[in-house]
């Protein structure tokens, strides 16, 4: 590992402001949608711990200034972490040979259109193997995974530059906000998809031959079907957009289905860590496992409370878990980047430190899976 970067915009909002303009209802068993009663504005903040969101939008309006006047969006977040981790490393564009971008908020959804931007913003030379994943909050586990494959393919010392953005203010506007209200009519909870999304991006640098014993030192991950915390129905081929459907052309989070799954997949990353621990990490650390010989453990930030449960269930230091879903909301893949940016920044974290990064999100149904890396 060689760099980090990250980027959130300058704007933030409270929870209670946000309450506000989304104006949601809870659900009333036997009563219809008029007369669901509005929530408390503390909601939010009480059910997810978020006091503010780092958000590029103008509230109470729920307007976004266009990209090019001012506004915020994915790639620019992007680029700004890609650029910060590439600094810190003391390296250009000119010098990534793979290129690794993880967003479910792009720009523009087709034509992997999105590596355009950092490319060309960056200079990274045309030839450059590239790979975009659309996943959420899990997606980094994958990231890590095709950047040590994509380095291990080749001969020479591989520099891999993987980058997590979320943008999700690009996608809420008053006219989109009418369409969640709407949709609580047939899925109760989905006025929560855009209530805890904050904006942000992060970035790391590797090198294939690095200096013994530090790096990323083991990535697992799998996949659940079966499970669907995040749908967006319509858009594609099999439900094309139109006017009928543009209510199904959402983001649409399933809470309840996140909040049963968080702590017993992140229990589940923690079995395949003990596991892995003796064949892949103690050769190279010459450590057994400990929960306290990790200086900071990067669990997924999609709810403090069920953060700070998994946490608990795992038998870790408190000390050791840091939070900032509650200054800047879940910033899905980026969340643990920012995090570990952060700290080694500040001094928290230090070379070669070892820290372990956690996380379960949406992508191919669910995923979970984890990361040992030494700073």
């Amino acid at each position: 590992m060689l760099g980090t970067g990250s980027v959130l915009p300058p704007g933030r909002v409270t929870s209670q402001q946000y309450m506000e303009a989304l104006r949601p209802r809870k659900p009333v068993v036997g009563k219809s949608f008029e007369e669901w009663p509005l929530l408390d504005p503390n909601w939010v903040e009480q059910h997810f711990g978020i006091r503010t969101f780092a958000y590029d939008a103008m509230f109470p309006a729920l307007e976004k200034l266009p990209k090019g006047q001012g506004g915020i969006y994915d790639g620019d977040l992007a680029v700004g972490a890609a650029r910060l981790s590439l600094e810190n490393a003391n390296l250009s564009g000119k010098d990534v040979d793979v290129l690794v971008h993880i967003s479910c908020t792009p720009e523009k959804n087709y034509f992997d259109d999105c590596m355009r931007q950092i490319v060309g913003e960056l200079g990274i030379r045309h030839d450059v193997h590239m790979v975009h994943q659309n996943l959420g909050c899990a997606g980094l586990a994958w990231g890590f995974r095709e950047a040590t494959l994509h380095a291990l393919a080749r001969e020479d010392d591989a520099v891999v530059l993987v980058v997590a953005s979320n943008s999700p203010s690009g996608f809420l506007s008053r006219e989109t906000l009418d369409n969640y209200v709407e949709a609580q009519k047939y899925f109760k909870w989905s006025w929560l998809s855009p209530a805890v999304f904050g904006d942000g991006a992060g970035a790391i640098v590797f090198r294939r031959n690095g200096e013994t014993g530090r790096g990323l030192i083991d990535t697992w991950s799998e996949v659940h079907p079966e499970i669907t915390l995040i749908d967006y129905p319509a858009g594609g081929s099999l439900e094309h957009a139109k006017q009928e459907n543009v209510i199904r052309q959402l983001f649409l989070m399933d809470p309840t289905a996140v909040k049963e799954q968080f702590v017993s997949l992140m229990m589940r990353n923690m079995m395949e860590l003990r596991r892995r621990w003796l064949q892949f990490v103690e050769p190279i650390l010459g450590k057994p496992f400990d929960t306290n010989l990790p200086v900071r453990w990067y669990l997924h930030q999609a709810n403090l409370f069920a953060v700070k449960s998994a946490a608990s269930a795992m038998g870790l230091p408190d000390e050791k878990v840091p939070t900032n879903i509650q200054d800047i909301g879940n910033t899905s893949a980026a969340s643990t980047l920012l995090l570990f940016d952060a700290d080694r920044r500040s001094g928290a974290v230090k070379p070669g430190d070892l820290v372990i990064f956690m996380w379960i999100g949406a992508g191919v149904g669910a995923m979970n899976g984890f990361s040992v890396v030494v700073a």
